[in-house]
């Protein structure tokens, strides 16, 4: 049957015409977990963009260079969509080129996620390694189970968007907890004057996830679970970049990483 629906689909783009691009459809789990090659397109998404068009022809791209490194990565960050990989990736080059980024290390926080979702991942760059991958709050005011809102102020109690740095760690009320200085005016440069930090919590986890489908909230922090708080704040402090990510429109077009 797979077959006979593929020869359909094939005779239909030799039937329609001209000009009709169909760019490949990145898979988050683009590699398999032996490493081996998957397909990258979808014949279903492939005919609905034809049959949008009145005289098309499908001309397929092949699966761009970009690719071998955030293939490999985005194959073991499988939770974070290729969307929001894909964007991080470009704030954290800019980042990188302003001299922002000390070890090599980029935190993506994909809040469009719902917080049941492991939506926080760890990478090292300069290895293509997944080094974390687990769960995170966003702040009382910004959603409950989804994050829909984002500030800048003061007191809104919630969460920030855009790209980060770390600084240091300290011992503080809420235990080991690691500082952290915005670097977009707009979205995320009061982090610091907000007490806006990484900080471990007892309601964040799985346990948490799966009884109440969602985790606790914080006011705007970066809370993680606190058995694995101080060893990832040891290894994101001091020099690496953290983007928070939500597909805002001001953000997408005003954010000075992406432009």
């Amino acid at each position: 049957m797979h077959g006979i629906c593929r020869y359909i689909l094939i005779c239909l783009w030799l039937s329609l015409g001209t000009n009709l691009v169909a760019e490949p459809l990145f898979y988050p789990a683009c590699l398999s977990v032996h490493a081996e090659s998957v397909h990258y397109y979808e014949p279903q998404y492939i005919l609905e963009g034809v049959l949008r068009e009145q005289n098309p022809t499908l001309t397929v791209i092949p699966h761009q260079q970009s690719s071998d490194q955030f293939a490999l990565i985005n194959n073991a960050a499988y939770n974070i969509p290729h969307r929001a990989v894909r964007t991080a990736f470009k704030a954290y080059e800019h980042a990188k080129a302003l001299g922002y980024d000390k070890r090599h290390i980029l935190t993506i926080v994909d809040y469009a996620l719902p917080s049941d979702h492991k939506r926080l991942v760890v990478l090292d760059m300069q290895h293509e390694k997944l080094l974390f991958d687990t769960y995170v709050s966003h702040g009382t005011h910004s959603g409950d189970r989804y994050a829909r809102h984002f500030s800048n102020k003061d007191n809104s109690h919630e969460s920030s968007l855009g790209v980060l740095i770390t600084d240091k760690p300290y011992e503080g009320l809420l235990a080991y907890s690691l500082r952290l200085r915005g670097l977009e005016k707009r979205f995320n440069s009061n982090v610091y004057e907000r007490d806006i930090v990484v900080h471990p919590a007892t309601y964040v986890g799985k346990k948490i996830a799966t009884k109440f489908h969602e985790v606790g909230k914080s006011f705007g922090c970066l809370a993680v679970n606190s058995k694995i708080a101080p060893h990832l704040i040891n290894l994101i402090k001091s020099g690496t970049i953290i983007v928070n990510y939500y597909p805002s429109q001001q953000w997408l077009t005003h954010s000075r990483f992406l432009h």
